[in-house]
C-alpha cells in the first residue's frame, strides 16, 4: 500500500497540558528534566503555581551613596547601617562611631533579653570587642572578652565565640555586662569548649529551638541548657556552615549554606541538603569569600546570593520556592538581608541593577525600583515524537496573559541544544487577558529530533501552560 500524505488536521487528536513552573535543575542533562521543569530561567518563579510568571519586584525604602558591605538592623523603630565606615542611622545622621575602612569586615549583633540594648561586634576599638547600643550611643563592654567573631543571645545571656580558639564565652544571667564575676554557678559567667579534631573555629552561631546552635565550617553543634550545672554538647552533625549570614530562620525550619549545599534542619532529625538543583553554582563558591554570601527569607521564597569564582561580593542570586520545592534565577545581587517584620530588606551595591539602596524584596509592584523587569524562560528539550514512534507533536499552543506594559518574544529551536532560535510571536503591547499563542513548529520526525521554546521579555508576563498536541501514527 503506498504511504500517503500526513493529513494537516489528523483524527486521532489528543493534547498534553504542560505547566512549566517547576523551576531551574542544573544537575541532569536538561533531556532529563521534568516536563514542568525549565533548561534555563531568569526573573521568573512559581509563587502563581502551576503558573509560571515574572517575579516580584523590588521597591526602595532608602537611598544611599557608597558600596562596601551594609548590615542592616532594625532597633526601636529606627533602620541603621552597620558596614564600612562604622554604624549611622539611615534616616539621617553622623555615624555613632566609626571603625577604620575595611568594606569586608563582618558585623554581629544581638539584641538581649529585655531589647535595652543592641549588642554588636565590630572591628573597633580592639579586634572583636563587644559594644552595646541604647538607641543614642554605642560603649564598649569592658569586662567582656576580647576577639571575639560572634555574639548571640540564648536563655537570657549573652554568647559569644572566641576567634583565637574554641572557647565560647556566656555572660551572666539577664547580665550582658558581667562575663568574669565568680558568682554561684546558675548565674554566673563561664566557658565552654566546643573542640573539633579538625581545629576549625565558629563560622556563625544562633538560637534555634531552645538550643543554641554553633556551627563550624565542617560540623554542626547543639549546646543544651541553662547554666554551668546543666550545660551539654550534643552529637555533632558532619554539616557545617561557611557564611553566617546564610542562616535564616523561618517557621520553625533552620536553613544555612555549606560547603556542599543548601541545607535545612527542623531541630531533630539530620539536616537535609535542598540544594542538587543548584550544587553547580554552589560548588564555585571562593572559599576566600564565602563569609560575604548571604540568605534571606520573605516567607514565602528564601533568597540566597553567592560569591563565584573570583569574585570577592556576590556575583549570582537564587530563591527557594518554600511552598513548591524549586529553585529560581534573579537578576538581583543584595550584600545583606534583614527580615523587618512582615518585610524582607537588603542592601543593593552600587554596581548591582537596579542601583544601591536598601529594598524591600518581593514587594507589591513587579518593577525594580521602578524599572521594568527583564526576564527569560527556556523549556527542557521535547521529543517530536515518542520513543515508540507511535505518537508525533504536530502543534504547539502556549496560554500567556501580559500586563498592558508588558512584551513578549516567543522563538523555538530544533535539537536539544544551541542557540538558534527562530522567532515566531512578538508583542510590544501587552492585551491584559489571558491569550492562546500557537508555536508553528517545523518538525521532520527522527529518531534524534528534540525542539525547545523560548519565552522572553520584560514586565509582567504570565504563561499559564503549555499545550502540545499529539497524533496517533498507525494502529
Amino acid at each position: 500500500m503506498p504511504i500517503g500524505y500526513w493529513p494537516s488536521r489528523p483524527d486521532k487528536v489528543s493534547e498534553v497540558v504542560q505547566s512549566l513552573a517547576g523551576g531551574m535543575d542544573e544537575s541532569v542533562s536538561p533531556i532529563e528534566l521534568l516536563p514542568e521543569q525549565l533548561e534555563y530561567v531568569s526573573n521568573m518563579d512559581s509563587e502563581l503555581y502551576p503558573t509560571l510568571q515574572t517575579r516580584r519586584g523590588c521597591a526602595e525604602i532608602f537611598t544611599l551613596s557608597g558600596s562596601g558591605s551594609f548590615y542592616i538592623v532594625v532597633y526601636k523603630d529606627r533602620y541603621y547601617l552597620l558596614g564600612q565606615g562604622g554604624m549611622i542611622p539611615i534616616q539621617g545622621g553622623n555615624f555613632l562611631y566609626t571603625i577604620p575602612d575595611n568594606p569586608t569586615q563582618r558585623w554581629s549583633h544581638s539584641r538581649f533579653y529585655d531589647g535595652e540594648y543592641l549588642y554588636i561586634l565590630a572591628g573597633s576599638p580592639g579586634p572583636g570587642k563587644l559594644q552595646r547600643f541604647n538607641g543614642t550611643s554605642v560603649s564598649v563592654v569592658a569586662d567582656a572578652p576580647p576577639d571575639q567573631s560572634f555574639v548571640a543571645s540564648h536563655s537570657n545571656r549573652l554568647f559569644l565565640a572566641s576567634t583565637q580558639n574554641n572557647m565560647i564565652s556566656y555572660s551572666g544571667l539577664r547580665a550582658g555586662d558581667d562575663w568574669s564575676s565568680t558568682s554561684d554557678i546558675y548565674t554566673g559567667p563561664g566557658k565552654i569548649a566546643v573542640e573539633t579534631e579538625d581545629g576549625e573555629m565558629p563560622t556563625g552561631m544562633i538560637e534555634f529551638g531552645g538550643s543554641l546552635i554553633i556551627f563550624k565550617r565542617f560540623t554542626m553543634h547543639k549546646l543544651y541548657g541553662d547554666d554551668a550545672s546543666n550545660f551539654e554538647l550534643g552529637q555533632a552533625f558532619a554539616v557545617g556552615c561557611i557564611s553566617a549570614d546564610t542562616i535564616v530562620v523561618n517557621d520553625g525550619l533552620l536553613y544555612w549554606l555549606a560547603s556542599d549545599g543548601f541545607y535545612v534542619y527542623d531541630g531533630g532529625s539530620a539536616p537535609v541538603n535542598i540544594s542538587r538543583a543548584i550544587e553547580a553554582y554552589i560548588r564555585q563558591v571562593n572559599s576566600a569569600y564565602a563569609k560575604t554570601c548571604c540568605a534571606g527569607c520573605d516567607g514565602r521564597f528564601i533568597h540566597i546570593s553567592l560569591a563565584l569564582g573570583g569574585e570577592n561580593w556576590p556575583s549570582v542570586c537564587f530563591k527557594f520556592d518554600l511552598r513548591n520545592r524549586t529553585w529560581w534565577r534573579s537578576s538581583l545581587l543584595p550584600r545583606s538581608y534583614y527580615k523587618h517584620e512582615k518585610k524582607l530588606l537588603s542592601y543593593l551595591p552600587p554596581t548591582a541593577s537596579p542601583g544601591s539602596g536598601i529594598m524591600e524584596m518581593n514587594s507589591e509592584s513587579y518593577t525594580d525600583k521602578g524599572s521594568q523587569i527583564f526576564w527569560e524562560a527556556r523549556t527542557k528539550p521535547f521529543s517530536v515524537q515518542t520513543e515508540n514512534r507511535k505518537k508525533v507533536i504536530n502543534r504547539v499552543y502556549a496560554v500567556v496573559d501580559m500586563d498592558p506594559s508588558a512584551t513578549l518574544d516567543i522563538s523555538y529551536a530544533m535539537g536539544p541544544e544551541g542557540s538558534s532560535w527562530n522567532p515566531v510571536y512578538t508583542s510590544t503591547v501587552g492585551a491584559g487577558e489571558a491569550r492562546i499563542l500557537r508555536i508553528p513548529l517545523i518538525t521532520r520526525p527522527g529518531p534524534n529530533d528534540y525542539f525547545r521554546i523560548r519565552f522572553k521579555g520584560s514586565g509582567r508576563v504570565k504563561v499559564h501552560r503549555l499545550i502540545l498536541e499529539t497524533t496517533r501514527r498507525g494502529n
